[in-house]
């Protein structure tokens, strides 16, 4: 049995094709073909939530379109799916089902948040999907996607394991935009392995990372987009993987950029130099502090003090007297924001990072 998994898809306009014939192949040699749709499809009357971040929805034909492709399972647990409230979550379902299609991740189809979809060939495998504790999360909405940390998830893998003969888990979580995982989450992905779990697809950080075995379970920690066409995200360079389950599990790496348009298979990506990084505790550091400085530290202010998050010294008097006069209107978005900060694990692990190696003794 074969299972293709890439990582994020948002097909937030009309498009009549997104996959290239070569990959449209690999796509077709598969059993079952699994993607992360990264936002709802939502009608005129969907409301967006209040939340930090952008709202993202899908157009109305990307079910179509994708299962068009070969994709018949969607993994729906992530930061964005529920942007247009439990209404635009519930129609995106619908259209799923309607495609002849299955889901997981959030409740449906006759099973609860944290139960997986079980699929069968030469093989019974359970695939979980499960996100970081963002905006829509089932830890703070009943009816939200399976949150990553909870003590839920790993009752439902121990729970599975007598009845399947693998396990898969869609991790979507970490730093956006950063080439490496932090330690906090190579740490719970690895206890998840040594429960039980076979293999673990991440995405989230839109960008790829690297991948490592450990104690015979396969971590991939980020697959990247593989389509995403909002704004700055044009070329998605990234990789997918196909998973050849039967007494054993091996896998094909492919990668692949968007180009024109569609997505098209690549000779190669940097997988050496990016499981490498996995290891190098330096440039970990580095890149916290980073990242810290470059977009933690200005939402903190922001959050706190309602300072704009970037101003030069030119501009330093006007945007005092700025905030003197407005610093009570956005209050409330500010205090999103702070409690955003520390309540998301992947933002919490950073900041706390960086304060750990930079003030303690």
């Amino acid at each position: 049995m074969k299972v293709f998994f890439c990582g994020d898809i948002v097909v937030s306009k009309r498009h009549n094709d997104i996959i290239s014939t070569d990959l449209r192949k690999r796509l077709s040699s598969c059993n079952y073909s699994v993607c992360n749709l990264e936002a709802p499809i939502k009608q005129e009357k969907c409301l967006p939530i209040e939340k930090v971040g952008p709202h993202l929805s899908c157009a109305p034909n990307s079910i179509e379109l994708l299962n068009d492709a070969g994709f018949n399972i969607f993994s729906l647990a992530n930061n964005h799916i529920f942007d247009y409230s439990l209404t635009a979550l519930n129609y995106t379902k619908l259209c799923i089902n309607n495609n002849g299609c299955d889901f997981v991740g959030v409740s449906g189809n006759g099973r609860a948040t944290y139960e997986p979809k079980v699929i069968r060939g030469e093989k019974k495998v359970a695939i979980f999907s499960a996100a970081d504790c963002e905006f829509g999360c089932e830890k703070f909405n009943e009816n939200g996607y399976a949150y990553i940390n909870s003590p839920k998830l790993d009752k439902e893998i121990l729970k599975i394991q007598c009845e399947v003969d693998y396990i898969i888990l869609i991790a979507h979580a970490g730093v956006e935009k950063i080439d490496v995982p932090l330690p906090e989450w190579q740490k719970r992905y690895r206890e998840l392995i040594d429960l039980g779990v076979n293999v673990i697809v991440g995405h989230h950080p839109h960008v790829p990372q690297g991948y490592e075995n450990y104690n015979g379970g396969l971590i991939f920690y980020s697959l990247g987009n593989f389509f995403f066409d909002t704004a700055g995200y044009s070329e998605n360079v990234s990789y997918s993987i196909i998973l050849d389950i039967s007494n054993d599990i091996s896998f094909e790496l492919i990668p692949h950029k968007v180009i024109n348009g569609k997505v098209h298979v690549i000779d190669k990506i940097n997988i050496s130099e990016l499981n490498s990084k996995i290891f190098d505790d330096t440039y970990i550091d580095k890149v916290c502090n980073d990242i810290f400085n470059e977009r933690y530290l200005p939402y903190i202010k922001h959050s706190m003090l309602g300072l704009p998050e970037t101003f030069g010294f030119y501009g330093f008097t006007k945007s005092i007297v700025k905030w003197l006069l407005k610093r009570n209107i956005n209050r409330k978005h500010r205090e999103l924001l702070f409690y955003h900060l520390f309540r998301v694990d992947s933002h919490r692990y950073l900041i706390e990072r960086y304060y750990r190696g930079n003030y303690d003794v």
